[in-house]
């Protein structure tokens, strides 16, 4: 599955770091030089289309992060306000959940679910016992057109079990998906109704949520880092008839350098 490049994608990029690049005027004190890592890695995921394999795909995972502007992955982040202990920035981000129709035979006859870009706002408050997180992002390439909330509530566990250096991060939370979202990815249009499979329009829905972060310090300039992120899917998507678990995986794993 190809995402094209877009005029839309590249001006996001291009104000993010012009903004980043503004943060500090003439005559205040220079920001901290960049923090940069780079790596190998894998990125796994398990879609609840049927017959949609188990991926596993080699990646170079890297990190970029300069005053309030930071980009990890397929997501690119900047600190608007920080007051304390909460934070609201500017996020945009790539939902991977798109397929093609050659990925099996359950599939064969539908258009295919494009990736996309999509742009919001992340509110986070940190407490020393755990973190709250709010966010809402929205379709800025019109693939979907819709958009998804989501709170989540995590806390961080440095040096569990006594191991030095080592961060274990659960995370919980719950989510809304509007009906444009769920239906362009599990709805069934009428030119693409089969024998055993008949037309579906999927309605918004609230899903749970669920997953585990870890790192752990290898030396000075080295670090491990993977994720588990599961989705438990509401009826509004299970009963669609192109579907067969009532979840979808993602994860990711590698290390990198610090340069």
């Amino acid at each position: 599955m190809r995402l094209k490049t877009n005029p839309i994608v590249i001006s996001c990029l291009l104000v993010a770091v012009r903004i980043a690049a503004a943060a500090n005027p003439q005559g205040e004190r220079p920001p901290p030089l960049p923090l940069m890592m780079l790596g190998p890695g894998v990125v796994i995921s398990q879609k609840a289309q049927k017959s949609a394999p188990l991926e596993i795909l080699p990646i170079p995972l890297f990190m970029v992060q300069w005053n309030r502007l930071r980009l990890f992955g397929p997501q690119l982040s900047y600190t608007l306000v920080r007051r304390g202990k909460a934070a609201l920035e500017g996020v945009v981000k790539m939902r991977s959940e798109g397929y093609e129709a050659e990925e099996g035979p359950a599939l064969r006859g539908m258009s295919d679910r494009n990736r996309t870009l999509e742009a919001g706002l992340a509110f986070q408050m940190n407490w020393d016992w755990a973190t709250l997180g709010i966010d809402w992002s929205s379709d800025i390439l019109q693939q979907h057109g819709g958009y998804e909330l989501r709170g989540t509530l995590s806390r961080r566990l440095n040096d569990l079990g006594g191991i030095e250096r080592l961060q274990v991060t659960p995370l919980v939370g719950v989510n809304r998906r509007s009906r444009p979202l769920n239906n362009y990815y599990y709805g069934v249009r009428a030119d693409e109704t089969a024998p055993d499979r008949p037309e579906y329009a999927a309605e918004s829905s609230w899903g749970l949520l669920a997953g585990i972060r870890v790192e752990k310090g290898l030396t000075q300039k080295w670090t491990l880092h993977a994720g588990l992120f599961g989705e438990w899917l509401n009826q509004e998507i299970t009963k669609s008839p192109i579907v067969d678990k009532p979840y979808r995986l993602s994860g990711i794993a590698g290390a990198m350098y610090r340069f």
